[in-house]
């Protein structure tokens, strides 16, 4: 626990949960009730962004081995290009969809499919930057990062729908999802590294 580096995966397992969890839970909310879209009509739309996020990892994933079997970037730029663009890219379009929720509904699905689609680049990130740390103990830091990337599956969730009951303000859900990214993204940039740390 006095590593920085294992705690880089931890906050980065941590920030990309929250903003994961709390689209997984309340986005069929959001669609139906905010945007006003008939989800018995129109179901596609509830599972778009998670298709997205699905399509772009296992994309990204392939694609990061062939960059790093080619030497194209080293495996340290590899993996904080991906993380940056899960993390960043993710509040970019969190903050997008912020200022979208009272106009065009169409637009808002596009900002929130591409909000889980750029998550999808965090497996060339922080959960192929753990193996990097440590083969031997790659399952104790996965283990620990889990631990506390749950977290927001319970406080993330509470939070949403109580920041919903008190101001109704979806744009608040968004924004605070877009600064746990943000931090995240920045903590992985300062204090991660690819350099094996342990066997």
């Amino acid at each position: 626990l006095s590593s920085m580096p294992v705690w880089s995966v931890i906050v980065a397992n941590f920030s990309s949960n929250w903003g994961f969890y709390v689209l997984l839970t309340w986005s069929p909310t959001f669609i139906k009730e905010k945007l006003k879209f008939d989800l018995t009509k129109s179901g596609f739309l509830s599972i778009l962004p998670f298709l997205a996020m699905f399509i772009v990892s296992t994309v990204v994933g392939k694609l990061a081995d062939v960059i790093m079997t080619k030497k194209i970037l080293s495996k340290a730029v590899t993996r904080r290009l991906s993380q940056s663009l899960a993390a960043f890219g993710a509040a970019l379009f969190l903050l997008l969809l912020s200022y979208t929720t009272n106009g065009n509904p169409n637009l808002a699905i596009v900002y929130l499919t591409c909000a889980l689609g750029m998550q999808g680049f965090l497996c060339a990130g922080y959960a192929a930057g753990i193996i990097d740390i440590s083969l031997n103990y790659a399952s104790v830091i996965y283990g620990m990062a889990n631990t506390a990337g749950t977290i927001p599956g319970i406080v993330g969730v509470y939070m949403t729908g109580a920041i919903l009951n008190k101001t109704g303000s979806w744009s608040l859900v968004f924004d605070i999802a877009a600064g746990v990214y943000i931090f995240g993204g920045v903590f992985w940039l300062v204090f991660s590294t690819s350099k094996r740390l342990w066997p």
